[in-house]
């Protein structure tokens, strides 16, 4: 009797063994053939993706670029890619076009918060910061033109015409250009004291 109770001891904690890797591997926490399985179609799926972070390992950028276009392209998941072509444009120094890809990422995938980080991360980079100082200057160089006025030609002055011995006329030429059926000028009754002026318009 006392050996039987030995044995059953010696055998429980090899029971509890056996039962915990069942219970890991029901809940994914240990490597088993399933778990390989959903690894390699979900490398399947993003094949181009993880094509691009290669080569952003491998410092190009540019053919990154390409293949996260690529990997959106063919129906990828969009937010590893887009987060990939952030990655990419930062690197290549557009943190411009970086910061919108982020920004797609995190708007796909609101869950995850490493797409808003690289945002943060960007941000506060110095790349960032001379944009900002490039945008500014561009904006006041553009202000400080001057402004662009049409300076009258000759041809485009106002002309007197005599209507009587007593009365002429003032045609502006801009505006019979506006409309040519029209004369839009003013009146002068030289016979008054007071000249009476009048804009007409005559067809």
């Amino acid at each position: 009797m006392e050996h039987t109770h030995i044995r059953l001891v010696a055998l429980a904690p090899l029971a509890l063994a056996l039962t915990g890797c069942g219970v890991m591997k029901k809940l994914g926490l240990m490597h088993g053939p399933r778990a390989a399985k959903v690894q390699t179609a979900l490398a399947n799926t993003d094949s181009l993706t993880q094509i691009g972070r290669s080569q952003l390992d491998a410092s190009n950028p540019g053919l990154a670029a390409k293949s996260f276009e690529q990997a959106l392209a063919t129906g990828e998941r969009p937010a590893p890619a887009l987060n990939g072509l952030g990655v990419a444009y930062a690197r290549i120094g557009r943190a411009d076009l970086a910061a919108r890809y982020f920004q797609m990422a995190a708007e796909a995938d609101p869950d995850n918060e490493s797409y808003r980080a690289n945002l943060a991360m960007l941000y506060q980079s110095t790349q960032m910061a001379r944009l900002r100082s490039s945008q500014l200057q561009a904006a006041m160089a553009e202000a400080a033109k001057p402004a662009d006025y049409a300076v009258p030609t000759a041809k485009e002055d106002g002309r007197i015409v005599r209507l009587s011995p007593l009365e002429v006329k003032i045609v502006i030429p801009p505006l019979e250009a506006q409309s040519p059926g029209a004369k839009s000028f003013v009146r002068i009754d030289l016979d008054k004291t007071s000249p009476r002026r009048k804009r007409v318009a005559e067809k």
